[in-house]
């Protein structure tokens, strides 16, 4: 602005100057010039002069100023433009501050975010797994204890049931039980068998057999019947499903001794008896060899007996098997081993009240080397008297 009203007072003063040129002379002009000449050519000079100084003087300000001006106008379009190229470059400075500060902070935010959300699905994944191992482990610790608990359950029941057990089997009680056998070869001997209660699942038993068959005595008059008698150990599982009896028992008459009268000890008889029993399936083996002690005539004789019945118990009524027993004649003075009787058939068995039963077996004889026929018959009247 400053610069305009210099230019223009220059030119105002300009043109006064150029208007005071074309101005015409005074009217007495003539007067002076005719009054003195030479006064008027030199004051006509020094007008001249002066108009001329102040023309150069007057134009060397105008150049001077206009100079000035023009110095002061290209310095302040210099500054201006040095100002706006400044101004530009740090607005553009700025700006690309501004947007590279807005880009750092938006990728600083982004990282934050992707990192804040990465941690976010860390954690809930962490939580996620960690609540799922927690209910994993509260699930195992609950089956765990579940299944400690049912085991205790089951350590106590067992634990009651062997109390009940030793309740009910007082040691040193007592039981007897008779069992009527009559077969074709054998004929009719009743068997008593007793026991002792020593403890749980262990008894103390005895067996007496009352061979009443005449031929293993002095068959003409019947007397000097033969005897069997013997004591064991009866050993019972946990579960009270098998029973094992080992027992030894000696023999008295004269059946293996050989000789003409009853003696006490002839034989000795070591022997075994198994049962099974459980919901649906029955099992009973039995072992015996009979061995002579004592030589009381010149032939003498041993013996082997054993038996074996499985079954299926079909109800609570009856249970059906197979059946097979065999009598040997191992060792003898007079004569060779053979097999007396081998038989081989089918069984009924019929339960009746607490351990009382009924069992018929028959079938074929396949060895009949003694005359002793071809087919065979058993029965067994089981009573539990105690």
């Amino acid at each position: 602005m400053r610069s305009i009203v210099i230019t223009l007072l220059c030119l105002f003063i300009s043109s006064l100057s150029m208007y005071s040129q074309e101005m015409p002379a005074p009217e007495n002009t003539a007067e002076v010039e005719d009054s003195s000449p030479s006064a008027s050519i030199d004051e006509q000079m020094e007008t001249v002069e002066m108009e001329t100084v102040e023309k150069d003087t007057v134009e060397t300000e105008t150049m001077e100023i206009g100079t000035a001006e023009k110095d002061t106008i290209e310095m302040e379009t210099v500054k201006t433009e040095t100002t706006e190229k400044g101004t530009a470059e740090m607005e553009t400075m700025e700006m690309e501050t501004v947007e590279k500060g807005t880009a750092e902070m938006e990728t600083v935010e982004m990282e934050t975010v992707e990192k804040g959300t990465a941690e976010t699905e860390t954690m809930e994944m962490g939580t996620v797994k960690k609540g799922t191992a927690e209910t994993e482990t509260m699930e195992m610790g609950t089956v765990k204890k579940g299944t400690a608990e049912t085991e205790t359950m089951e350590m106590e029941t067992e634990m009651q049931e062997e109390e009940t057990a030793d309740e009910e089997i007082t040691p040193l009680s007592s039981g007897l039980a008779v069992n009527f056998v009559q077969n074709s070869v054998g004929g009719f001997f009743p068997v008593f068998l007793g026991h002792i209660n020593l403890k749980n699942r262990l008894n103390a038993t005895w067996y007496s057999v009352f061979w009443t068959n005449p031929s293993f005595g002095t068959l003409e008059v019947g007397g000097d019947l033969w005897l069997e008698t013997g004591a064991g150990l009866g050993f019972s599982s946990a579960d009270g499903k098998l029973y094992v009896n080992p027992s030894i028992g000696f023999t008295h008459g004269k059946f293996l001794s050989g000789g003409e009268k009853t003696v006490i000890g002839d034989g000795i008889v070591p022997s075994i008896l198994t049962l099974y029993n459980n919901d649906w399936f029955e099992f009973e083996f039995y072992l015996a060899y009979y061995k002579s002690l004592r030589k009381e005539g010149p032939a003498t004789r041993d013996f082997i007996l054993n038996w074996a019945a499985p079954g299926i118990k079909v109800s609570k009524a009856f249970s059906l098997g197979a059946f097979y027993e065999q009598f040997v004649l191992t060792r003898a003075t007079e004569g060779e081993a053979h097999s007396i009787y081998q038989w081989l058939g089918p069984y009924i068995k019929v339960p009746v009240g607490n351990g009382h039963f009924l069992r018929f077996a028959g079938g074929k004889n396949l060895a009949n080397q003694e005359a002793t026929g071809n087919e065979f018959y058993k029965i067994s009247a089981f009573i539990n008297l105690k």
